[in-house]
């Protein structure tokens, strides 16, 4: 992966932007210190998508677009009106280096044994490192917190559209910081906007990376904010939402009425080392 990419949208396969409502404009994401909240400000035109393969638009990309091979943006419907880029669009070999990272599918790749934990009342994780199965229930939050560990996560279970991943000390993550999370399975497949929580902080203070294989879809009303990266499975977004951030993955298909924002000041990223210490279960949450 190209760290520094302006690019926040990349199907290694294709990328298809499915229907006219699927528009994407960037924001660039400023912090207030006096009232510690963040603002978007306008839309602007720094939505830099990518693929691969083959780039098929039925909306207005406002931004650039770039495809390794040629012709590689097709412009859907074929006639007016159809799909648009309003900034440059490059074809061909050499028109991006961009590469999904090279990570294993398998959570115990990387962990041991460790304890399972269900969420029956608002509970923060402070300390990252190895969990092997979370199960949030109704009407409960769980905090993910640690901006220097990442977490390493086997299963989420959202028992119910009520139960919140959210991230931060009550939902806050300092500016100038980032949560970063990966998990091998999110029960069903999906996740909406209203289980994934973050609309108090930039989408780039959370990176999440699905590590599986099985086709994975964001749905629901709610937005979401987050740069999200599924290095070995593909993307659906669909629904009638925005998605704030970015999201690689090996091919991105987003339909319905979702519209895809770009945070101009993030990137998708993983680690390099996956090696970490682990620390005892016990010593992890409160």
């Amino acid at each position: 992966m190209v760290s520094g990419s302006k690019e926040a949208f990349y199907g290694r396969d294709q990328l298809n932007f499915d229907t006219p409502n699927n528009d994407c404009y960037s924001y660039s994401y400023e912090f207030d210190a006096g009232t510690s909240s963040w603002s978007r400000g306008a839309p602007r035109a720094n939505c830099g998508i990518a693929a691969d393969g083959p780039i098929n638009l039925k909306s207005k990309i406002n931004g650039n677009a770039n495809s390794l091979v040629n012709p590689g943006v097709v412009y859907l419907p074929l006639g007016n009106p159809s799909g648009d880029v309003s900034g440059d669009v490059c074809e061909g070999p050499g028109c991006h280096s961009y590469s999904l990272p090279v990570i294993s599918n398998s959570w115990s790749s990387f962990c041991g044994t460790t304890n399972d934990i269900a969420v029956s009342a608002d509970m923060t994780l402070g300390s990252g490192g190895c969990y092997r199965d979370i199960e949030i229930n109704n009407n409960r939050t769980l905090y993910l917190s640690d901006t220097t560990t990442p977490y390493y996560i086997r299963t989420v279970d959202f028992r119910a559209n009520n139960a919140h991943l959210s991230f931060g000390t009550n939902g806050v993550v300092p500016q100038g910081e980032k949560v970063t999370v990966y998990v091998q399975e999110i029960a069903g497949d999906h996740m909406n906007g209203n289980q994934f929580y973050n609309a108090g902080n930039a989408p780039h203070q959370v990176e999440f990376t699905y590590i599986g294989t099985s086709p994975f879809t964001f749905n629901g009303t709610a937005d979401f904010n987050a740069f999200f990266t599924a290095p070995n499975a593909p993307v659906t977004v669909n629904g009638n939402f925005n998605y704030y951030g970015g999201i690689w993955a090996t091919s991105l298909d987003i339909g319905g009425s979702a519209r895809v924002w770009a945070d101009e000041a993030g990137t998708v990223s993983v680690l390099s080392d996956m090696n970490f210490s682990i620390k005892k279960a016990s010593q992890r949450y409160r």
